[in-house]
């Protein structure tokens, strides 16, 4: 299994650059390059030499093995899925060229970090994301903001998640360990996913074109997400306890500021805040440690991923409309199903965080229908598009990703099992 990963990791890289070279930049080989690069291990996980029994949230001690599990094949698989389906449907000059690179760059990190089973590198791994960023925003966008923020992000996970290794009482995690290990973890993750009061990945990237953008909303986030789920379930009770009651505390807290945010901002800082909230939403119902609270988090990871190709400028008002009122949750379509998983793994906690989840996602909903409203009178960026093959595959490309940001939510008990292997 070691073998095969590596070796499925380089060629991905491989075939990433071949299709990044000058000559290559249509959306379509854009599109190859990220389904190449991130749907690899799903050929690896259930061909006749898989092993889709692996438990998806254990941690053994040592250093680890390289096993991806089913739910880490199919998150892998989404991601390469959403990240075609946005370059398919952007038809923007600087996205498909960006594609490859960002391939290159992320997905065998992102590989390699679902299927760590120790600690140690799984802090690596989830270090070099944000680093990973940091580097390319660096190119494209030049020293500032936008290096500066992944650079922090980056240093605050990498130090937090080794402080927590070295504070551990063995490097697997054994028998015991103390609170402050929970403590130096739950910062880490912080900075990984970009909760508050750490850097709001999807609004930094929310200034990038095309790829660029896509490095921390189809990417760093899921795997971020995915890595605290698997640190929460392996952690003894002495670390886990203050792990998941600050997860909780910040998960909660971006949720309702970035749903403020985004139910009184404007279309790009919109579509932006409206992501940052749900990442709070997902480590918040994950920090509970129950089913629903999982299952919520897995179903809100699939609308999350797939909404943002239906927000594009150049989408029709239809396309447009569907995705707002996808993202903003209306009932019982989009993003709202999830959210209410969510909501039931929260209500079994106390009182005030239940308050908390049902302000956050009354704020979604309005953010939702102002931008659909506002969908419905704004018309499409340049106008209408030529009838060429590619503008063909991009439109329908936005119809289908708004009707399954759609029907995500409501055909929930299909699409996990389906995505995840998780059965309800």
């Amino acid at each position: 299994m070691t073998a095969r990963l590596l070796a499925g990791c380089g060629g991905a890289a491989v075939l990433a650059v071949l299709w990044g070279r000058p000559r290559l930049r249509s959306p379509r080989a854009a599109a190859i390059a990220l389904a190449a690069a991130g749907g690899w291990p799903i050929v690896l996980m259930f061909g006749p030499w898989g092993h889709a029994g692996l438990s998806p949230a254990r941690l053994s001690t040592g250093l680890g093995t390289l096993a991806l599990s089913r739910v880490g094949a199919g998150l892998l698989a989404l991601t390469a899925v959403a990240g075609a389906l946005r370059h398919l449907s952007r038809r923007d000059a600087q996205g498909p060229r960006s594609a490859p690179i960002v391939a290159v760059l992320v997905a065998p990190i992102a590989v390699l970090a679902l299927s760590a089973r120790g600690l140690v590198p799984l802090a690596l791994l989830l270090t070099l994301l944000p680093l990973a960023v940091a580097v390319r925003w660096g190119r494209v966008a030049g020293p500032g903001t936008l290096r500066a923020g992944a650079v922090r992000s980056g240093a605050i996970t990498g130090v937090g998640l080794l402080a927590g290794v070295a504070l551990a009482s063995t490097v697997g995690l054994g028998r015991t360990a103390p609170p402050v290990v929970g403590i130096c973890l739950a910062l880490a993750l912080a900075a990984a996913v970009g909760l508050v009061p750490f850097t709001p990945w999807g609004v930094l990237a929310s200034g990038l074109p095309g790829a660029d953008a896509d490095l921390a909303l189809t990417w760093c986030i899921p795997v971020g997400v995915l890595g605290s789920a698997i640190l929460l379930a392996g952690l003894p009770g002495e670390a886990a306890a203050p792990l998941q009651v600050l997860l909780l505390g910040l998960g909660l807290a971006t949720a309702v500021v970035w749903a403020a945010i985004a139910a009184a901002g404007s279309d790009p800082v919109r579509a932006a805040a409206v992501q940052a909230a749900d990442v709070g939403l997902m480590v918040a119902g994950l920090s509970t440690g129950r089913l629903d609270g999982l299952l919520g988090t897995l179903l809100l990871l699939v609308v999350t991923l797939l909404v943002p190709a239906a927000l594009t400028a150049r989408a029709p008002a239809a396309v447009r409309v569907a995705g707002w009122l996808a993202a903003g949750g209306l009932p019982p379509l989009g993003a709202f199903p999830a959210r209410l998983l969510i909501l039931a793994a929260v209500s079994t906690v106390a009182f005030t965080p239940t308050a908390l989840v049902t302000l956050a996602m009354g704020g979604l909903l309005l953010a939702g229908v102002r931008g659909a409203l506002r969908g419905l009178r704004t018309p499409p960026e340049g106008g209408e598009e030529a009838s060429s093959s590619a503008h063909r595959l991009a439109g329908v490309s936005r119809w289908l990703v708004a009707a399954a940001a759609l029907g995500a939510g409501p055909l929930g008990p299909l699409v996990i099992p389906l995505v995840y292997g998780v059965h309800w």
